[in-house]
């Protein structure tokens, strides 16, 4: 099963309505109408929908921060995040390599 998540921000009123779909294996699509009861509806390309949810105000930025930092913890990441810590173990076994070929010579 897949989703998709679309967000849309709306300057003039500070809310960010969220859209989350669902594809279906035969790639169709449904909006995702009901988050706690997991409720879709078939959607047609230019159906008028409503978002599955939407943040207001200042509460937005925590909430969605709030929710990233969950989500780290649980070990869900984005696709496509540079993966940081590869990069520092790279890092730190290159310095490490390094110490070995200057402070070899010195004793």
């Amino acid at each position: 099963m897949k989703f998709e998540v679309y967000c849309q921000h709306e300057d003039y009123s500070k809310t960010l309505n969220i859209y989350i779909f669902m594809v279906n294996p035969n790639g169709g699509r449904s909006i995702v109408t009901s988050l706690d009861r997991m409720e879709v509806a078939e959607y047609k390309e230019g159906d008028p929908i409503k978002p599955t949810f939407s943040l207001c105000g200042k509460v937005t930025d925590p909430f969605l921060q709030a929710m990233a930092n969950a989500l780290k913890e649980i070990g869900i990441k984005p696709d496509g995040d540079p993966v940081l810590e590869n990069e520092m173990a790279a890092v730190k076994y290159h310095l490490e390599d390094m110490r070995r070929l200057v402070f070899r010579d010195k004793n």
